[in-house]
């Protein structure tokens, strides 16, 4: 829970500094709301809890691999047309935390397409992670990757 709560906050702090707010959607402004009203329940220390624990596991591990959601993936839909409260529903239920994870903290991390849901037919996605500041070796992961299973081939299986 705290990581969503973090999820939110982050979007309040990073709103302040927009320059024109008017152009943000209904609910990139529905988020960051609510990133105001659960900020006061995220304290710094949750957060560096966090990157302590990620760190001390990067310490025996390179890189992290896991799935990028939770569930079958989203399907492909007009999310700026839904509900604020619909697509967050959708986003932490389908992801289960897994990529925000890693941008809440800061650390370095990559999604990228490894296979076909035979359910509903959309893309598998993977997600590597890094330490901190270690993009050199998550990116020559991802390069390994793309050369053994070209991304590009994998969107015509889709298809």
């Amino acid at each position: 829970m705290v990581g969503t709560f973090c999820w939110f906050a982050v979007a309040a702090d990073y709103v302040e500094g927009v320059a024109d707010p008017s152009l943000l959607q209904n609910a990139t402004i529905g988020h960051v709301s609510s990133g105001r009203r659960l900020r006061p329940l995220v304290r710094s220390e949750q957060l560096t809890e966090w990157r302590d624990e990620a760190d001390a596991f990067f310490d025996s591990y390179d890189l992290m691999l896991t799935l990028v959601t939770a569930a079958h993936p989203l399907r492909a839909e007009r999310w700026s047309e839904r509900a604020w409260v619909a697509n967050v529903r959708a986003n932490v239920a389908a992801s289960g935390g897994f990529a925000g994870t890693w941008n809440v903290a800061g650390f370095p991390a990559l999604t990228f397409p490894f296979g076909i849901d035979s359910i509903i037919g959309t893309s598998i996605g993977l997600q590597l992670a890094a330490r901190n500041g270690e993009e050199g070796p998550l990116l020559s992961a991802a390069a390994r990757i793309e050369a053994w299973r070209p991304w590009a081939a994998m969107a015509l299986e889709s298809a």
